[in-house]
């Protein structure tokens, strides 16, 4: 795969071109399973309607994506 490039010069911030939140995205799904287990078991009939109440996403790896110039940073457009 020498050859592969980006199709859009967008790359996510603060983690590096190859930093992954797989492992943040793992974490919280067992916090908001965990959290609605124990208040389906105390006879809750209200959830949380969003999972962020349950943790904190700006605690995550990276801090989103943004675009660059791909003409200022030809590098960044290989995968």
């Amino acid at each position: 795969m020498s050859r592969s490039r980006r199709k859009t010069p967008i790359m996510g911030v603060a983690g590096g071109p190859r930093a992954s939140e797989k492992k943040d995205k793992t974490m919280s799904a067992k916090l908001v399973r965990a959290a609605a287990k124990q208040l389906i078991a105390k006879g809750s009939d209200i959830l949380p309607e969003r999972p962020r109440d349950m943790f904190n996403p700006w605690g995550m790896s990276k801090d989103g994506k943004a675009t660059f110039d791909p003409k200022k940073w030809p590098k960044w457009m290989r995968k």
